[in-house]
């Protein structure tokens, strides 16, 4: 490979990666040979393990998708219809191919690439199996929804198959999940009060689920902006700090957001109370790339919550909050000095 890739090499390095794969296809060939010889399944379990880590980028145009895709598509085609005799006289079946998880996958991509028409198209070919797995089912449905949630003119089509959906087979976070989307869509419509009801369902079913968290908050934060009540605010901050709790990465981002929040309340308000509550259950490196604005945070009325973050810092990551502190106090030296002078 070389040293620096550049733009000219993004053609060569798809190519690469199709031969491996055809490289690989004929290894899967052979042991399918063999297998079949001796009236067996074959294991094709770290085949498609490697087919599933070895993507191209979420930026590549569909069409470097849609090669990889079909060739793949194909190959599990060939190895269905060989092993389909013996398969149907077994009680449990082995996974000899991936083909709901790389059709999902593809719509996936198509969704955040923006190509509605090409994800419902990848995502009816699914109606062709008569059994599929449960996760693969939950997947299949959350795109298909999140589909419809991209178009203004599809919103009611998403909620009657969100009401639609039988959830007896999923887990809790699956459940969870459903309930978050309802949530999604009603807000969408306009329904307030029952997108609340559903966020709120959502968590009722799994409490650690973080993306509940951060739309519930997202929801709280829009519903403060129109109504300025600090009731809002608070409820906004306690999920976003639930979500950050709850490992969820996208709520990292609303870090800047809480702090903002924390700005219309006054000192030993609710919002100061909840975030002091519920800051203690963020992991403390978290803040580290928010030491400056902790440290301007300590002037204002939140300053002795910001003060116990600062604490934890410094035994954790002295260093981290050394430099910091030294060039937030020479700055101010300076202003005070410029100014006297």
């Amino acid at each position: 490979l070389p040293k620096f890739t550049s733009t000219a090499h993004v053609p060569l390095l798809q190519r690469f990666q199709r031969l491996v794969e055809l490289q690989e296809s004929l290894h899967m060939l052979s042991e399918m040979l063999s297998f079949r010889r001796q009236k067996q399944v074959p294991n094709l379990k770290n085949f498609i393990t490697t087919w599933r880590e070895r993507l191209p980028n979420d930026w590549e145009m569909i069409p470097v998708w849609s090669d990889v895709f079909t060739w793949r598509n194909h190959m599990f085609s060939i190895v269905t219809r060989t092993f389909a005799e013996i398969t149907t006289q077994m009680r449990q079946t082995p996974r000899i191919h991936d083909t709901p998880w790389t059709v999902i996958k593809f719509a996936q991509i198509a969704r955040k690439q923006q190509l509605t028409t090409v994800c419902l198209t990848s995502l009816s070919k699914l109606y062709q199996f008569r059994s599929m797995d449960p996760e693969d089912a939950f997947h299949q449905l959350r795109e298909q929804i999140k589909t419809c949630l991209q178009s203004p003119m599809e919103i009611r089509a998403a909620l009657v198959i969100i009401n639609s959906t039988n959830l007896e087979f999923f887990n809790a976070q699956q459940k969870a999940e459903m309930f978050r989307l309802r949530g999604e869509a009603l807000q969408h419509l306009g329904f307030g009060d029952e997108s609340n009801t559903a966020f709120s369902n959502a968590l009722s079913i799994s409490d650690s689920y973080g993306k509940g968290w951060l739309s519930w908050g997202v929801f709280c934060d829009r519903v403060f902006t129109l109504k300025k009540d600090l009731q809002w605010a608070e409820h906004a901050v306690v999920c976003y700090l639930q979500a950050i709790a709850h490992n969820d990465e996208k709520s990292r981002l609303m870090l800047a957001r809480i702090l903002w929040l924390l700005n219309y309340d006054r000192e030993g308000g609710p919002v100061n109370r909840s975030f002091q509550r519920f800051s203690d259950h963020v992991p403390t490196w978290v803040w580290l790339m928010w030491i400056p604005q902790l440290l301007t945070c300590l002037a204002r009325y939140e300053g002795q919550t910001v003060r116990d973050i600062l604490c934890k810092i410094a035994r954790h990551y002295p260093q981290a909050l050394y430099y910091t502190v030294r060039a937030h106090l020479i700055e101010k030296r300076d202003t005070r000095h410029s100014s006297s002078s």
